[in-house]
């Protein structure tokens, strides 16, 4: 997965990536090949109180200044820039299944083609396993019939799940929903 995320694909080292799912019959070696990284953010329990008080709009703002603000950063370590062009699909958390869900459409400098993060946050006791599938924009009708199918496969042990968070026991996350949203718009882009 490390190796396909960065020496064909071009990010930044991370030792984080539990592993990657490819749809049948799809090669990352592939032009139009997409991919759903997994991986387990330990941060502690997050609490979605706010899961209703943000203003998405704004927020996206705010992501497209940040991620031009680190794009220096990028360059300077040998990656190209990378632009936050707006939501593919505008965040929404499912309080029942504790799943949150947005995309962004993001753009490489130098590149014609738009890469598409549909960004998936299954909330534990302990953290959050985070899925992110890799794709370009054109791959958007795809992802969206394969999320079902993922989203069934994700669910936590008995003892590891939302419901089964103990207050001044379990560490508790820095972030809230809005934070889980914004926080990751660096994070593992483009193929």
């Amino acid at each position: 997965a490390r190796f396909v995320l960065e020496t064909l694909w071009g990010n930044p080292a991370d030792t984080d990536t539990l592993g990657l799912v490819f749809p049948p019959d799809v090669s990352p070696f592939q032009s139009d090949s997409w991919a759903l990284e997994v991986y387990f953010d330990k941060i502690g329990y997050v609490s979605d109180s706010d899961a209703a008080a943000y203003d998405y709009k704004d927020m996206l703002t705010q992501m497209q200044s940040d991620a031009e603000a680190g794009n220096a950063d990028r360059k300077a370590k040998g990656f190209d820039a990378i632009h936050v062009l707006g939501w593919a699909a505008e965040p929404r958390y499912d309080k029942d299944a504790r799943k949150l869900y947005w995309a962004k459409r993001l753009q490489f400098e130098g590149d014609d083609g738009e890469t598409l993060n549909y960004n998936i946050r299954a909330l534990g006791r302990h953290g959050v396993l985070v899925m992110n599938f890799i794709a370009s924009m054109q791959d958007l009708p795809k992802v969206e019939t394969a999320l079902p199918d993922v989203l069934k496969m994700v669910n936590f042990t008995d003892g590891n799940r939302y419901s089964d968070y103990l207050p001044g026991v379990d560490t508790v996350a820095a972030v809230g929903i809005g934070g889980l949203i914004a926080g990751q718009v660096l994070a593992r882009t483009g193929i």
